[in-house]
């Protein structure tokens, strides 16, 4: 199958229609009779999650609209502008407790999801034509954010098992702007923007190492560069820790004599409740909330997502969130090792796989010699299941060898019988290609 076409199987849109056919149990079980396609392609909570996430909103709400609050008629009212009160004092109880630091109500902000406020941001502080330098691979939504929207110079920086290679980001940041005078304005400070997922990155599963971390603050400062932290998997971690992993915007810190606050925590409620709720929020420090403040682009009128997001509040100060969130790590915790499983017993020995500590992806690196969208294609055509290509990711059409595979859209019974579906077609594409002596790297 053609790269260029591969965005359509079968006269269906693959990437802009996948995100509501999850697989039940039920249907496994007699999937072969009923030819149902596994899909491992969206990263969104299972059926059984989305369901529990369905109880809570329902009892919230209920409790909700039978409050004073309610009856006087603020939950329906536009709500204030970085958020209520009472939904950024309960979002910064819930973070403080998941990333084992203090978030203070004043640094975090009610937004419309991650995507959306990657958006807004790139509107509020951007004009079209700014530089964005990103990891490669990264996210794709967010390569056509960048490209589409707003015709944004993107500039791909390579990453490894440590996440984005930072020594050749300086080299780039200073190729393009080490030569410049910058003189920003308060509503615009920022000569470019580096956008990362530092935790759990998607597609690769990596974590940008802390040293990393602390020298990407340092080239912020230098160069006047917006740090931009995709962290939407953070709290999905599954090495055994109470807290996550310290985010980016740690390394920011104020006590610094040079500090200025140059970095955003984006975060979101799609991962750990469901995506239909349309909520997230930003963290970041004062500077950067005033601007956010003062900005009709971050809320055109009012608070974004005003309703919902006084529901989520009345899920956090019940505890419920943060059991939920436990529940999903166990619970996925469980599904990545049963996987982990069957790439041992499936994968041919010159296949890459990194130990996944957290997210919702794996990556999967065959021998250079392979061709990604091959496998897909026999996957889909063979087995009915359905992988992204490691291209899709990629601002410079690299990976062409590489899968991500998502475990968590379906139940665990179909995940399983679509990986080692998967696995069988990896070694149907290997057997059609020339004999060569393995390049022997499993890391499984």
């Amino acid at each position: 199958m053609d790269p260029a076409t591969f965005d359509r199987v079968d006269g269906v849109t693959l990437f802009e229609d996948i995100y509501g056919k999850q697989t039940t149990v039920g249907q496994y079980e007699d999937a072969l009779e009923r030819n149902v396609i596994v899909n491992l392609c969206p990263g969104t909570p299972t059926p059984a999650d989305l369901r529990e996430a369905t109880r809570m909103i329902r009892d919230a709400t209920v409790t909700l609209t039978k409050s004073d609050y309610s009856m006087d008629g603020n939950l329906l009212q536009y709500g204030a502008q970085l958020g209520s009160a009472r939904f950024r004092t309960e979002l910064s109880v819930f973070l403080s407790e998941q990333y084992g630091d203090t978030v203070l109500p004043k640094n975090v902000m009610v937004t419309n999801g991650a995507s959306p406020s990657l958006l807004s941001v790139c509107k509020a502080l951007f004009s079209p034509g700014s530089t964005v330098f990103a990891e490669d691979p990264t996210f794709f939504n967010a390569l056509k954010i960048f490209k589409d929207v707003f015709q944004f110079n993107l500039i791909g920086v390579p990453t490894d098992k440590d996440g984005m290679q930072v020594d050749i980001l300086e080299e780039q940041l200073e190729e393009h702007f080490g030569s410049k005078n910058f003189t920003g304005t308060s509503h615009r400070p920022f000569q470019c923007m580096i956008y990362t997922m530092p935790t759990f990155h998607n597609p690769t599963g990596t974590c940008l190492s802390h040293a990393r971390c602390a020298k990407v603050i340092q080239l912020a400062r230098k160069f006047e560069a917006l740090v931009f932290c995709d962290d939407v998997y953070n709290m999905l971690h599954y090495n055994g820790q109470a807290t996550a992993p310290p985010r980016l915007l740690t390394f920011d810190k104020p006590s610094d004599l040079d500090y200025k606050g140059h970095v955003i925590s984006n975060g979101t409620f799609s991962k750990i409740l469901g995506p239909g709720v349309r909520l997230g929020w930003v963290e970041a420090g004062d500077r950067l909330m005033h601007l956010f403040f003062d900005s009709v682009c971050m809320h055109p009128a009012g608070s974004n997502n005003h309703f919902m997001s006084e529901v989520v509040a009345e899920i956090m100060a019940a505890g419920w969130l943060r059991q939920h969130t436990q529940d999903l790590r166990l619970q996925y915790s469980d599904i990545l090792q049963d996987i982990m499983m069957i790439f041992k017993q499936h994968l041919p020995r010159e296949m890459t796989v990194r130990n996944l500590e957290g997210g919702y992806f794996f990556w999967l690196e065959l021998p250079a010699r392979c061709n990604a969208t091959r496998v897909a294609e026999l996957a889909k055509d063979k087995h009915n299941v359905l992988v992204i290509p490691g291209w899709r990711f990629s601002m410079s059409g690299s990976y062409q060898n590489c899968i991500r595979i998502a475990f968590t859209f379906n139940e665990k019974a179909v995940v399983i019988h679509g990986v080692t579906k998967l696995c069988d077609a990896i070694k149907e594409h290997l057997n059609e290609l020339p004999a060569v002596e393995a390049d022997v790297k499993n890391t499984v």
